[in-house]
């Protein structure tokens, strides 16, 4: 019986290192998302003179800031989620304490490893849903940025092309030497 109840304990540790792991995979690809995606706009309107309008330096000066926050602030955000899993856990251990000491006897029969091992996992994971939605704003501002504007969309593919025929250029002389 303590085996099965050892085996119990371990499986939310084992979910929230597995969903840990994943957020910071995830959360660095998004990191990366953000930070190419907003230095294809800075390209774009460094090369586009036509695109120098009032509007459009609001939109390179918030591009220039979410690429800093992809380039540095995502990569970092790998620790909030540790940080969010350590205070979820630190808020569990308090309304268990709460309980114990309000409920008195019927404390054991509501209180029970089961559903310890049910709540912790669900905690965490709201908390780092809500933390996730904070950060996703500077991944998704250049999507909306190319939806939206048709002239610095059309731009930054102009120069995609001549990067890639650029570089299929320098291989194919490359190849021919």
């Amino acid at each position: 019986m303590n085996n099965s109840s050892t085996t119990i304990e371990e499986q939310p540790e084992t979910a929230d290192a597995r969903f840990i792991v994943s957020m910071i995979v995830i959360n660095a690809f998004s990191g990366l998302l953000a930070t190419v995606l907003n230095l294809l706009i800075i390209a774009t309107f460094i090369k586009t003179p036509s695109l120098r309008t009032p509007s459009n330096i609001l939109i390179l000066s918030l591009a220039i800031a979410d690429f800093g926050v992809g380039a540095f602030a995502e990569p970092s955000y790998s620790l909030v989620l540790l940080v969010n899993t350590s205070a979820v856990t630190i808020t569990a251990i308090t309304v268990d304490r709460f309980l114990a000491l309000h409920l008195h006897l019927r404390y054991q029969e509501l209180v029970t490893t089961k559903r310890i091992s049910v709540v912790i996992p669900y905690g965490a994971v709201a908390g780092t849903v809500v933390e996730t939605i904070l950060f996703m704003n500077s991944s998704i501002n250049p999507i909306i940025y190319f939806w939206r504007i048709e002239d610095m969309r059309n731009d930054a593919l102009q120069l995609l092309g001549s990067l890639r025929r650029r570089n299929n250029g320098t291989n194919d002389t490359g190849s021919s030497s």
